[in-house]
């Protein structure tokens, strides 16, 4: 019998990479169990000055920590104790290196090697294909330590004549420490508004986050790149995403300070204002310290943070947001799909269909849980139904800032409601592990698959 052209259906299976779906797996339930453990121990009374956290509270700090968000409910400075600041401190370390960066790691000192399924975990822990996992776990944790303790000396090096030797060195740590996890907690009340015009801690901040940022993988890269007796070129990887965080910095800076140089800038000297504008564009980034009133700055320049803060740092770094190399892939799509272009090409590379699906994917997974959570915050907070718009962008503000795990706030954070807290609790955990991994998580090892004849229709 004739086939007509078109009228076929074609069905067959393919089995999903069980690797895949486990690895995910196991890191959403490392973090999970990581944030419960942090929890039980926030509630201890040790943890706390006066009465012990409420349970909610203690949930949202852990969560806040162990996702590296830096968002609060309760004042770290004061409201915890050495106890319960050196909790906090352990669970950003551990969610920031990565859970499953830390297991492999351990793993691999006492075997010596890293086994097939370490190395998919790792994979999935750092956002892409290894070569040389034990080098490279070895470079990723002591890249990590290391950064870690010169920006410590250089912090205690800064706070010790203010602060004393001891208490300078645990300030000059902790920072250094929640700076590089892209965490964004601070010991001070105000974060780091008393350091506003200070170059010494702005710009040591601002290069530990930055090197947080930009993935393992880079650093990797460039470190090999330059061990080489003839350098080598570096990957595709590395120069998009070095070239990506170089534009959104500098961007930032420069539309921070066109939309507040009259406005939350105006105090401040000329130089002042450059500085703060650079760390607030660094840190919008997915690190969360602050040196200026964030509820304070214009509108324009609230939208430019959104933007920064959506976007993130970089794979298989310490922070969140759809990454830069997702925002420029669906932007290089944009512009050659305009151009009437078969291929998508950057840096005269071509890149493969299923990383612009996966970029299509990542993006506007990450737009529905931030529509979503926005829309959540409004209806539990009782806004649903104001006509007082300017609440609607500070809840846009703190859903963005929870799931490009930012911790930069308007102010309305701690005053949520409880079910509010929960619904950042959700959006930071989604925003740390990422929204493809977690749709992973709920897959079924073996899907159906359909082909459809094609159809025509009408858009744009």
């Amino acid at each position: 019998m004739e086939q007509k052209k078109g009228l076929q259906l074609f069905r067959h299976r393919r089995r999903t990479e069980p690797s895949s779906v486990e690895a995910a797996r196991l890191l959403a339930g490392s973090f999970a169990v990581a944030i419960l453990i942090g929890t039980a121990l926030l509630l201890l009374p040790a943890s706390s000055t006066g009465d012990p956290l409420r349970p909610v509270d203690a949930l949202f700090t852990a969560t806040s920590a162990v996702c590296v968000t830096g968002l609060t409910v309760v004042d770290t400075a004061t409201r915890l104790t050495p106890f319960g600041q050196a909790v906090v401190l352990v669970l950003l370390q551990a969610g920031g290196l990565g859970i499953m960066t830390l297991t492999t790691f351990f793993a691999y000192l006492v075997a010596g090697r890293v086994s097939i399924r370490g190395r998919e975990l790792l994979e999935e822990t750092i956002s892409g294909p290894l070569s040389g996992p034990g080098r490279l776990l070895r470079a990723a944790v002591g890249f990590t330590l290391g950064t870690e303790a010169i920006g410590t000396l250089i912090l205690w090096a800064r706070f010790a004549p203010e602060f004393g030797v001891g208490r300078g060195l645990w300030l000059a740590g902790f920072h250094a420490v929640s700076a590089f996890c892209n965490a964004g907690f601070s010991l001070f009340s105000n974060s780091l508004k008393g350091f506003v015009e200070d170059p010494v801690v702005n710009l040591t901040v601002a290069a530990i986050i930055i090197l947080g940022g930009i993935g393992f993988l880079v650093v990797y890269d460039i470190s090999g790149s330059r061990s080489r007796k003839t350098p080598s070129r570096l990957s595709l990887h590395s120069r998009l995403v070095l070239r990506s965080t170089a534009a959104l910095i500098l961007g930032g800076m420069a539309l921070l300070l066109l939309f507040d140089w009259h406005a939350t800038l105006a105090p401040l000297s000329w130089p002042g204002k450059v500085l703060a504008a650079f760390f607030q564009s660094v840190t919008a980034r997915t690190a969360g310290f602050n040196t200026v009133e964030i509820g304070a700055m214009s509108n324009a320049s609230l939208f430019v943070l959104l933007a920064l803060m959506f976007v993130g740092a970089s794979p298989g770094s310490c922070g969140g947001g759809v990454k830069t190399t997702t925002f420029a892939t669906v932007l290089l799509l944009v512009r050659d799909r305009l151009y009437g272009r078969r291929d998508v090409v950057v840096m005269n590379r071509r890149i493969p269909n299923r990383i612009l699906n996966k970029a299509l994917v990542v993006f506007f997974l990450s737009l529905g849980l931030v529509s979503l959570s926005t829309t959540a915050l409004l209806v539990s907070e009782g806004w649903a139904h104001e006509p007082q718009h300017a609440d609607f962008l500070r809840y846009l503000f703190e859903a963005v800032s929870a799931f490009g795990t930012v911790g930069l706030s308007t102010g309305v954070t701690a005053g949520l409601s409880t079910v509010g807290k929960l619904i950042l609790v959700f959006t930071m955990f989604v925003g740390r592990i990422g929204p493809a991994t977690l749709a992973l998580t709920v897959q079924t090892a073996e899907a159906e698959h359909f082909q459809y004849p094609e159809g025509e229709f009408l858009v744009g």
